[in-house]
């Protein structure tokens, strides 16, 4: 029994994300990540990726696409370090998107 292409490309995809949990996150991931996190610190309780481009922007002093970013919040999401809230309308674009949020760790239990 053979298996379709399409099959064996959503397994390496699978194993290539499992990868991305295994390691630490990459200085790109780091910059996605603090800037929803800033967000969150300023009252966002999610972010599109326009929203996290304007962040970025503003931390870095450069511009930056959401096509440079896009890849980082799979992974992050993927990773298990963001995750999707329901689509809504992005607050500079209002075009409809699915926004992002870091999820919550818990860190111990204290008796």
């Amino acid at each position: 029994m053979s298996t379709s292409t399409h099959a064996a490309s959503r397994g390496i995809q699978s194993d290539n994300f499992k990868a991305l949990t295994a390691r630490k996150l990459s200085e790109a991931e780091q910059r996605v990540l603090h800037a929803v996190r800033l967000g969150h610190a300023r009252g966002q309780a999610d972010l599109s990726l326009t929203e996290i481009c304007l962040l970025m922007e503003e931390q870095l002093g450069r511009r930056v696409s959401s096509n440079q970013i896009s890849g980082r919040v799979t992974s992050l999401v993927a990773g298990g370090h963001l995750a999707r809230a329901a689509r809504r309308p992005c607050s500079v674009t209002q075009a409809p998107q699915q926004p992002v949020y870091v999820v919550a760790k818990q860190t111990g239990l204290s008796i």
